[in-house]
């Protein structure tokens, strides 16, 4: 008897491997449900363009407008927890570019606990919300010292300037703001 329940037991097991198994796939398989639907941006028209300003065109100022072109309202909700300009660029020249959002995410401050690693931000997660009626116009905008750009490596000359926008949780990519001529700034 102690034999039969011995050679029992693998088969068992193998069984309960099976529908576990089989549980798992039908599990992976179905289709999962998203409980946040984002508001769609068909209804919007975007454009772009890139000046230099300052006294000695020492920095970079980039508009960028959203126009709601549908005929109904359009509510924009973004949280509190996403601390980078909502309008972030890149300047190409040849081979070479640069990129705001890296910028930006590099001058954010790291704290640090006593043993030097590096301590989580925290966030008190508020939503904001904008609306935009039919015929509204978003704007943006993102201004970067000269300096800053070219400090990365980048040699003075002609830069195409390249916007990208978050709006409603959607990133519109490849608006084309123009060209500027970059130079170092002198003292």
């Amino acid at each position: 008897m102690t034999i039969a329940r011995r050679s029992m037991k693998p088969v068992r097991y193998l069984r309960i491997v099976l529908q576990l198994t089989i549980a798992t796939l039908l599990i992976a398989c179905h289709r999962q449900r998203h409980y946040y639907d984002s508001p769609s941006i068909d209804g919007f028209r975007f454009g772009a363009y890139a000046t230099l300003v300052g006294p000695r065109a020492d920095t970079l100022r980039v508009s960028a407008t959203a126009e709601n072109i549908s005929n109904h309202p359009f509510h924009d909700m973004w949280g509190s927890c996403y601390r980078l300009n909502r309008l972030a660029v890149v300047a190409k020249a040849s081979s070479k570019s640069w990129d705001s959002k890296a910028w930006e995410i590099h001058q954010q401050p790291a704290y640090r606990d006593s043993g030097g690693h590096v301590l989580p931000t925290v966030c008190g997660g508020m939503a904001y919300m904008q609306n935009v009626p039919p015929g509204g116009l978003k704007r943006y905008e993102l201004r970067v010292p000269v300096r800053s750009i070219l400090a990365d490596s980048l040699a003075a000359g002609r830069y195409t300037i390249v916007a990208r926008i978050v709006i409603a949780g959607h990133e519109v990519k490849n608006l084309r703001a123009g060209e500027v001529d970059l130079n170092a700034p002198t003292n």
